[in-house]
């Protein structure tokens, strides 16, 4: 491996401290010695430009400097002395004190040969050409020795070379052998080429309106009296630099980071207290909701109620048609023996008569007859008890079509009252109840029509029950013709004649009743069959009504764990609203805590700017030590050359400090003012978020 001077490690780290290209302060064993800080301006292409050398002496008294160097002009950089030049030779009378003096050197001849070439996609343009393009980009710095040069500086001197890319233009970035750094959201590429050697350097990035700043090149001598491994120092000295740049680039991304966690905080808050607000929100349509349901359960609860009471009814009808049943089937199983006798008394009345048109007589005859009207009697009594049924029965069934009609009224106002009843799993806001009421629709109208027929049967045995009552009216006549009949009778043959005559109407009359008898009957049975479907249609809808019970007790408990949720739901929303106050509590208090930090991290860069400042015009202590460090190592104080003139050999110091111009896009023509437009409505509204 080869091997360099271990001066090498403390020169190079003296080299990197120094960011404006000062000299280090070395402490000079004679009066007069002075440094020399040679400013070397380069064309883009690399070419010189201008270079101007800073001459810096420190004088313990007030005194004369004489100086060297074939100079253009002259000023002076720390006071009003004037300064003489005669030819070459340059003199002041100083006072005590640090003094700098400006000369300009119209010809000279640096240590190197430096070229810069820019490229995009593969074609070379000029600095001033390339700027403001977009591409594959690629930079070539060659550097190389100047043979014209005087003095050993490009074998004594090493060079760092920094390069700056704007990370928002350049993208894609490579530079073998360089050490890169961020610099804020820039690319610093930081090249080293060690004394004697030369170096060709290429950068590639891919870039967009491209521009460039200025690349800086510094240099600073090295000895090389003592052998160490240079390129375990090189590493630690990148590695230096690297831990610079990045405690750089922390610092800044602290600070920025910081005004984004204070601007994150701020939202918080509001998030905070927009969440604490929707909590309250929400707690408070809890308490609704919890009313709500309320309401819900009770309406399930009246129509729980409502629905048994009318299952009940249902079956009270259902009960009452049975006995309906039971009375039509009775009745109409009389019908038969009321037709029969009927026909009897009218056979019996119709014999009489037959008998009495050419009867004559006798006791036994009156005996006989007697029998007959008793027998007549009795028969008319067991008509008129069955006609009493026939009415009796008529006026049950028109108490159960009462019945009937109440319980669809009732089931009508049910449903009313569900219908206003909001359905639970909506927002309290809905506008349209939603429980289900088509299946009570469906039972009232079933009621409605069962009411219809019973209408219309009611109105065959209103019929029926008119013509049963004239036939009651007419039978109770009958009955007392029969009584007044049986008296005469007994005073035949008197009366016999107006017997005969008496018969004869009353034969006559009863042939009527028994038509009537006949068609009452039949409409009887008329009766009895539209029962059987009346029927069928009561139980079908005491079926329907025992469900529909069943299903709202069901509807009752469902209710009731419903509102048990709704509760556990409004418990839950006021932890949720102590949470939200709790969070932004917090988040204040963090807010808080971030409005320090944002205060120490501006203290910390105050701090770290005075850092800065402090260290200037260390270079001159480094410097110092750099020499008590060469004089204890090699035993002798380095004699640097002088840059300017040989005749100046009170030299303790020379840097190079060269640059080129920042390579930027021309300003565009300032546009020509637009004309105002009245903004769009969509504009304002935009504008106000």
């Amino acid at each position: 491996m080869k091997k360099t001077n271990r001066i090498l490690a403390s020169l190079l780290a003296g080299a990197w401290l120094l960011a404006a290209g000062a000299v280090p302060a070395l402490g000079a064993e004679e009066p007069l010695s002075k440094e020399e800080v040679v400013y070397i301006n380069l064309s883009p292409a690399g070419d010189v430009d201008s270079v101007d050398v800073v001459n810096i002496f420190d004088l313990p008294q007030p005194g004369r400097i004489v100086d060297h160097g074939a100079y253009a002009s002259v000023r002076n950089m720390t006071g009003t002395e004037p300064i003489t030049m005669d030819g070459q030779t340059v003199t002041i009378d100083a006072g005590a004190g640090r003094l700098y003096y400006e000369g300009s050197l119209p010809e000279a001849e640096i240590p190197w040969q430096i070229s810069l070439h820019y490229l995009m996609d593969g074609q070379e343009y000029a600095a001033e050409d390339i700027a403001g393009m977009s591409g594959a980009l690629e930079i070539r710095m060659s550097v190389k020795e100047n043979p014209l040069c005087a003095g050993d500086f490009f074998q004594s001197y090493a060079l760092q070379i920094s390069l700056t890319l704007d990370g928002d233009r350049c993208q894609n970035i490579t530079a073998e052998g360089a050490t890169v750094a961020n610099v804020g959201s820039d690319k610093q590429l930081n090249f080293t080429v060690l004394p004697g050697k030369g170096a060709d350097i290429s950068v590639t990035a891919q870039v967009t309106d491209f521009a460039m700043d200025a690349a800086a090149i510094n240099g600073v001598p090295l000895a090389l009296d003592v052998e160490v491994d240079d390129e375990a120092l090189l590493g630690q000295v990148t590695e230096l630099t690297d831990a610079i740049s990045a405690l750089d680039e922390g610092a800044g991304s602290l600070s920025e980071g910081v005004a984004s966690l204070e601007g994150g905080a701020d939202s918080a808050l509001a998030g905070a207290g927009a969440l604490y607000s929707g909590a309250a929100g929400l707690r408070s349509g809890a308490s609704s909701l919890q009313s709500g349901g309320s309401s819900v359960q009770s309406g399930a609860y009246d129509v729980s109620t409502g629905a048994a009471a009318l299952d009940e009814g249902v079956q009270t009808l259902n009960d009452g048609m049975t006995e309906l049943g039971s009375g039509l089937e009775q009745l109409n199983s009389q019908s038969p023996s009321l037709v029969d006798g009927s026909a009897k008394v009218l056979s019996a009345l119709q014999t009489i008569q037959s008998g009495l048109d050419g009867v004559q007589l006798t006791q036994e005859d009156i005996d006989a007859l007697n029998g007959a009207l008793a027998s007549a009697q009795t028969s008319l009594g067991s008509l008129s008890a069955d006609l009493t049924s026939a009415v009796t029965a008529v006026g049950t069934l028109a108490a159960v079509r009462a019945a009937y009609g109440a319980l669809a009224d009732r089931l009508d106002a049910a449903i009313a009252g569900l219908a206003a009843v909001p359905d639970p799993s909506l927002p309290p806001e809905a506008p349209a109840p939603t429980i289900d009421t088509s299946a009570l629709t469906a039972v009232a109208a079933d009621l409605r029509a069962n009411n219809d027929q019973f209408d219309a049967v009611l109105g065959q045995l209103a019929s029926l029950s008119d013509t049963a009552n004239t036939l009651q009216t007419d039978l109770g006549a009958i009955s007392t013709g029969v009584s007044a009949l049986s008296a005469l009778v007994s005073g035949l043959p008197g009366t016999l004649t107006a017997a005969q005559t008496g018969i004869d109407t009353l034969t006559a009359d009863y042939a009527t009743l028994d038509a009537g008898i006949g068609a009452y009957t039949q409409g009887v049975a008329e009766v009895y069959a539209g029962y059987t479907q009346l029927a069928g249609g009561v139980s079908s809808l005491a079926e329907g009504s025992a469900a529909l019970a069943e299903g709202a007790g069901t509807l009752y408990g469902g209710t009731t764990a419903l509102l048990g949720g709704i509760t556990d739901l409004y418990n839950a929303t006021g932890t949720l609203t102590d949470g939200a106050g709790a969070l932004d509590s917090g988040i204040a208090e963090l807010q808080a805590g971030i409005a320090q930090l944002d205060e120490g991290a501006g203290d910390m860069k105050q701090g770290t700017q005075t850092l800065a400042e402090g260290t200037d015009g260390m270079d001159e202590a480094i410097q110092e030590k750099i020499d008590q460090m060469l004089s204890s190592v090699t035993g002798q104080q380095g004699q640097p050359a002088s840059f300017v003139s040989e005749r100046n050999t009170n030299v303790s110091a020379v840097q190079f400090v060269i640059r080129t111009p920042a390579i930027e896009k021309p300003a565009p023509p300032e546009p020509s003012p637009a004309p105002e437009q009245t903004p769009t409505f969509w504009e304002k509204l935009i504008a106000l978020f």
